[in-house]
């Protein structure tokens, strides 16, 4: 080899561009250098912690050939990571320190036991016996000024020593917690992404060598501003990263995506629809059963006395006119690719590796979107006040910010939509308006004689939802209740009666589910029955009756 070196940020090697994947980030350096006539090896050293050799590529811009790029590990006395090494630097003067303290708290505890000696000395028998020449004053009085200045002075700075190494042990514990979490290696080593060129000739060339670095990811975060009259909504999309790859980002073209890497995924091979009879379940197996999961989640339940407690007076309040225009969030460039979207920022961006996370603004934009009331008492007595958006293909999953009014009101969770699924969007609980589930009959039935069915008993079951709206305005609620539906021929259910009808049976595509879009007047009330009769085995209640 004529010409090998490696090349690091002294030959002006740095990290130019970033894309963060959802557990990963590729990242791409470039550097300028020196290539002479025939074969070269260029080392690009490189600072992550974990490096995907199969994600390596290079790209040389000069006259010649690329023979080979790969990613290999030299050994080094050190770790090469800035952050992680000024950190072992830190933690070596430290200990340095703490050793210097413990030798001279050493010193310190043998002139206190010598003294100590002393004083026990002078109170035995023995000196007690020997004769000798009583002290004068002055010899008293320098003895006594001794113990106190001397032996004061001792003891103080023995406290003094120990409470500075207090300090030390507190300041070693947080380094090794840092460290320990950019998750560094056992082993010290320098990762270079070694380039082999065949150049054409003497000549300055540019190397691009990109690569997957772990412990990079990012999660997207939402804000949803609602105006005081219900009469605008904006939604703004965050990126929450994480950056723990052991290398700093300086100024770096950084774009988001929302692409899923492939880790040596198979396609999906179709198999045969095979019905089989279900296998004894016993005690210790069976599965709890209960109703299905509400559409909408929220942190804040019916019993919360706070959080939501604002949306009310919010709704009427106007806020005053600013000064000046309020400044927007920065717009990321969007780019729809086949398989994913790309968020790229328009300025430089910086992120150190370290423990804390970095939220970065992508986009902002105005949701086209109705509101009503959304409430399912049968799992939840509470009614939320919900926003009906037009779907976004971009959103994911992630948590949402509430704020009303320009203020905050809570936190709820987004998520990704589903085929066929409307996109509703939680603003909180709404306490002005009321719903009730209550059972108002559960007997067993009597026959045409007067006799039960001992072996098969029917119950009759009667249950009535109130609402309740406490407002001045009117409101459109929308109310999601079912009737029982039957796994098995050992239960029956019959003689179904719902008042009033139900504006959609099934609805959802889920069998027994039932809606209702109510128009409730000001301080208007609506009740609704649920009547129906279920047979079953005696002493064999079926689970969820």
């Amino acid at each position: 080899m004529s010409n090998e070196r490696v090349l690091t940020g002294e030959h002006g090697n740095r990290i130019r561009e970033v894309v963060v994947f959802s557990d990963q980030a590729l990242v791409k350096r470039r550097v300028e250098t020196k290539a002479d006539r025939g074969l070269n090896r260029f080392q690009v050293a490189i600072d992550a912690f974990h490096a995907d050799p199969e994600s390596v590529q290079a790209a040389v811009f000069g006259e010649g050939e690329i023979v080979s790029a790969r990613l290999r590990d030299i050994p080094t006395s050190h770790r090469p990571q800035v952050d992680a090494r000024a950190l072992e630097e830190e933690k070596e003067t430290l200990e340095a320190r703490r050793d210097e303290i413990l030798r001279r708290r050493l010193v310190v505890e043998k002139q206190l036991r010598f003294l100590d000696s002393m004083i026990l000395f002078s109170e035995t028998e023995l000196p007690k016996q020997v004769r000798t020449r009583l002290p004068g004053p002055e010899e008293l009085t320098a003895s006594l000024r001794f113990l106190d200045q001397e032996y004061g002075a001792l003891v103080d700075r023995d406290g003094e020593r120990s409470r500075e190494l207090a300090d030390i042990d507190r300041e070693l514990t947080t380094i090794q917690q840092r460290l320990k979490k950019q998750g560094r290696p056992t082993k010290t080593s320098k990762k270079v992404v070694e380039v082999v060129f065949d150049s054409a000739s003497e000549q300055s060339v540019t190397i691009e060598a990109s690569y997957v670095a772990a412990g990079a990811a990012w999660t997207p975060a939402y804000r949803v501003d609602v105006s005081s009259g219900l009469d605008d909504v904006r939604l703004t999309m965050s990126a929450r990263i994480v950056q723990r790859t052991g290398e700093s980002w300086d100024d770096v073209r950084l774009t988001i995506s929302n692409a899923i890497p492939m880790k040596g995924a198979r396609l999906p091979q179709p198999s045969s629809w095979m019905l089989r009879l279900p296998e004894p379940v016993t005690a210790f197996g069976a599965a709890k059963a209960g109703g299905g999961q509400p559409m909408i989640r929220a942190r804040a339940a019916s019993g919360d006395d706070d959080e939501f407690d604002a949306l009310d007076d919010l709704a009427d309040m106007a806020l005053e006119e600013p000064v000046a225009a309020e400044a927007g969030f920065a717009q990321a460039e969007t780019r729809e690719l086949p398989l994913a979207f790309e968020y790229e920022l328009s300025n430089g961006v910086t992120i150190p590796p370290g423990d804390d996370d970095t939220v970065l603004p992508l986009w902002t934009r105005d949701l086209e979107s109705s509101f009503f009331h959304y409430t399912v008492p049968r799992h939840d007595p509470t009614v939320y006040l919900v926003c009906e958006a037009i779907p976004d293909r971009t959103l994911l999953d992630g948590p949402m910010s509430l704020h009303f009014a320009g203020r905050f009101v809570g936190t709820t969770q987004l998520e990704e939509k589903k085929a066929g699924d409307e996109l509703l969007l939680n603003l909180g609980a709404d306490r002005a308006v009321k719903v009730r589930r209550e059972k108002l009959r559960d007997k067993i039935s009597e026959t045409l004689f007067g006799m039960v069915d001992r072996g098969s008993p029917s119950r009759e079951f009667h249950y009535r939802i109130t609402l309740e709206n406490l407002k001045e305005t009117p409101t459109l609620v929308r109310l999601h209740d079912a009737t029982p539906v039957s796994a098995t021929d050992r239960v029956e259910v019959k003689d179904v009666d719902v008042t009033p009808p139900p504006d959609s049976s099934d609805d959802l595509d889920r069998e027994g589910v039932l809606r209702w879009d109510v128009e409730l007047p000001p301080g208007g009330v609506r009740e609704f029955d649920l009547k129906f009769v279920a047979k079953h085995p005696r002493g064999q209640v079926p689970v969820g009756l």
